[in-house]
């Protein structure tokens, strides 16, 4: 049996009555659970597809200042689940609330815990990619924040997973260097690239 873990506005594990039922109330779709709420979810199946015999609960639901609003998927480090938020954590980001974490799940307890939750200025605002792991520290992009002009044009940041300490790598200047990425990084010989 293979499982599928899902970052869509949640964390959610796959059942006829599960996500749909506890989120959203009887009757409701399954496909449409894993976008009304925030969590993170598992999809467990016999055959390695989805279909209808899978089963689907949560395994954590955001509550805000722990994170909101996952766009991207998640990455396995040390039998730990990591993943980014968009918006959440501890600081305000103009009319957002909070502007975004990377997080981790243990995926047999249900654990969350916020690894790092980005402060809005130098740091990076709004992650929206996949994370890239390398030697057991996270890589990824924001959207937003960094030292360019107008608030910043996103930037390249690396977190150790082991401290939870965040390092800008490259804070895009919005001109020459590009602006707003918003894909995930990939490693090829001892460079990181990314759009």
């Amino acid at each position: 049996m293979r499982t599928f873990y899902l970052a869509a506005i949640a964390i959610c594990i796959l059942a006829p009555t599960g996500c749909a039922s506890a989120l959203n109330g009887p009757g409701t779709a399954i496909g449409a659970a894993p976008f009304k709420a925030n969590h993170v979810s598992s999809i467990s199946s016999r055959t390695g597809r989805l279909h209808k015999a899978a089963t689907y609960s949560v395994l954590y639901a955001f509550r805000g200042a722990d994170g909101a609003a996952p766009n991207a998927g998640l990455v396995s480090v040390n039998e730990l689940l990591y993943g980014t938020t968009s918006m959440g954590g501890a600081a305000r980001c103009g009319s957002k609330r909070g502007c975004g974490t990377v997080f981790s799940v243990d995926p047999t307890s249900g654990q969350e815990t916020v690894v790092h939750a980005f402060q809005g200025g130098s740091d990076g605002i709004e992650p929206l990619s996949d994370l890239t792991v390398l030697n057991d520290a996270l890589y990824g992009t924001t959207y937003r924040g960094g030292l360019g002009p107008s608030g910043g044009a996103g930037v390249v940041f690396s977190v150790d997973t082991a401290l939870g300490e965040e390092t800008v790598l490259h804070s895009f200047d919005g001109q020459s260097d590009g602006a707003n990425p918003s894909a995930g990084l990939i490693y090829v010989n001892d460079l990181f690239y990314g759009t």
